[in-house]
């Protein structure tokens, strides 16, 4: 009797043993695939993250066109650049930086819509070339889903911009879309990022001449430059601003002499050289 008490207590110890050895086996798998499941987390998070950072960044202007300046852009299919002229945390983006633990392999530009129409800045010598474009940040570390190949991927972490570029697809410009330079662009003008543009008014005519906030003025000298007068009735002028290279100023009429009549009226005697004047039918 007392043999089989022994027994007993020895085989319920042993199940008891195993019991819990398969139930933290359990828990620690659990456990470990949490971890591993929420390193993909942490990585999709960060790029999330860097995204929104360059985004924000190439929004500007004068960031953005000198982030992307001379990369080559083909309307046609994927266009590559391996860095950019940018800094985000005090990290340039290039091909193999990593924004904490996502690392970049490139970026890729594409065609959005070509806007079909050339830009010419003021004092230019060649057109740009106007479209939108979309830049995408492809990871090297992250999974197959953050790739050009996912639609998913291409719908969600697109860069929205407006691109100009040179008669050889240099990029030139760049904004992001919505910005006062996209407005500019949309609105028939053209914007001018150098660090020289005149009175430092960036939004510069181009398809359309730009109407000074003067409105009607009384004389031709009252507009300001850029501005100059057109008169649109005879003690009224508005302040315009125009692209040249679009608008031609009228070429001035050449010069009239008034022809006076001889002295004496139009009798049969006064002498002298007289113009005739032409006779009324009645």
């Amino acid at each position: 009797m007392i043999l089989n008490q022994k027994g007993s207590s020895l085989m319920y110890t042993m199940f008891i043993i195993v019991a819990v050895g398969i139930g933290f086996k359990v828990y620690t798998d659990k456990f470990a695939a949490t971890v591993k499941s929420a390193v993909p987390a942490s990585k999709k998070l960060n790029y999330e993250t860097l995204v929104k950072s360059l985004s924000g960044q190439l929004f500007d202007p004068v960031i953005c066109s000198k982030a992307l300046n001379g990369a080559t852009f083909d309307p046609t299919g994927v266009s590559r650049v391996s860095g950019l002229d940018l800094k985000i945390s005090g990290q340039t983006l290039g091909a193999g930086s990593s924004f904490s633990d996502v690392r970049i392999e490139e970026f890729n530009i594409l065609l959005k819509e070509n806007l079909n129409r050339d830009v010419f800045l003021l004092n230019s010598t060649e057109p740009h070339l106007a479209y939108e474009a979309l830049v995408y940040v492809i990871p090297a570390n992250l999974s197959d889903a953050y790739s050009m190949d996912s639609q998913t991927f291409k719908d969600k972490y697109a860069i929205p911009l407006t691109i100009y570029t040179d008669t050889s697809s240099k990029i030139r410009t760049c904004f992001g879309k919505g910005s006062h330079a996209d407005l500019c662009t949309r609105r028939g003008g053209a914007y001018n990022v150098s660090q020289t543009v005149l009175n430092n008014i960036r939004c510069q005519p181009d398809l359309n001449c730009i109407q000074s906030q003067q409105g009607i003025v009384a004389s031709a000298g009252a507009c300001l430059s850029p501005y100059t007068a057109k008169q649109i009735s005879p003690t009224s002028f508005l302040c315009m601003w125009c692209n040249e290279q679009r608008h031609p100023a009228p070429a001035a009429a050449p010069p009239t002499t008034p022809t006076l009549p001889s002295p004496g009226g139009g009798g049969g005697g006064g002498g002298g050289n007289t113009t005739p004047r032409p006779r009324a039918n009645y």
